[in-house]
């Protein structure tokens, strides 16, 4: 999930079905696009690049990191492969100007150049000291669970849900 800042809206993937969903903040679908068509067929996290206006999005299954624009229109790939062997999160530093891409099989987040997606540097996550195995889908996917303290709020379903690190696998 991310949030666009030039259109004051959220991105979220859902890699089962293929499909990018574009939500205001009270929940109401604005628009959704297909990844298969660009083939990307197991999306896991996407996020916005405010400074190119266009969403890094990885994939788990074939290991490739997709750039898109905010309508869904392919831009250009990179293969993680040589480095990173299920890309589960993405994020853009604009200070350095290079993704971070999360892999939880690996524990280790890689940093790569933006434009050929070569490795520069690498962070082995469990080091980090956490108490379950693959923390890295933490930094980045949200997982669904129904709650069973949910509320009503405005005639919409609002779930109140506490994440812990056991509740990560």
């Amino acid at each position: 999930m991310t949030y666009n800042t030039l259109t004051n809206l959220y991105t979220v993937t859902e890699g089962t079905d293929n499909e990018v969903y574009v939500v205001d903040a009270n929940g109401q679908l604005i628009s959704q696009f297909d990844t298969a068509g660009f083939g990307s067929d197991f999306t896991t996290n996407i996020f916005y690049n405010s400074l190119t206006d266009q969403y890094p999005i990885t994939d788990s299954t074939d290991g490739v990191p997709y750039i898109i624009s905010t309508s869904g229109a392919f831009s250009s790939s990179f293969s993680s492969g040589g480095y990173a062997s299920d890309p589960y999160g993405i994020a853009y530093n604009s200070l350095t100007e290079q993704y971070a891409i999360v892999d939880r099989i690996d524990d280790e987040v890689y940093i790569v150049n933006t434009v050929s997606g070569n490795l520069e540097a690498q962070c082995d996550t469990a080091l980090l000291g956490s108490p379950v195995a693959r923390p890295t889908v933490a930094l980045s996917t949200l997982r669904s669970y129904n709650h069973p303290k949910s509320n009503t709020r405005g005639g919409k379903l609002w779930q109140t849900v506490r994440l812990r690190w056991k509740d990560i696998e």
